[in-house]
């Protein structure tokens, strides 16, 4: 059966939302091991102010996760 316009709006959206989350743990995994910290920890780092938040553009620089 074919999906309708909605199902594949939705399916476009979450596959988006996916990617995103993805490429924002890969991007905190990465800034954390430099930091020496575990993703956690450095997530709260950046909350506290210590260091610098991810930004939309470091997302959109980041490569498509595999």
């Amino acid at each position: 059966m074919a999906s309708t316009k909605t199902e594949r709006a939705a399916a476009a959206a979450l596959a988006a939302e996916t990617k995103k989350a993805k490429k924002l743990h890969a991007i905190a995994e990465r800034r954390a091991k430099a930091a020496k910290m575990d993703k956690a920890e450095f997530i709260a780092a950046i909350v506290k102010g210590r260091f610098a938040p991810i930004t939309q553009a470091d997302i959109a620089a980041e490569p498509n996760p595999e």
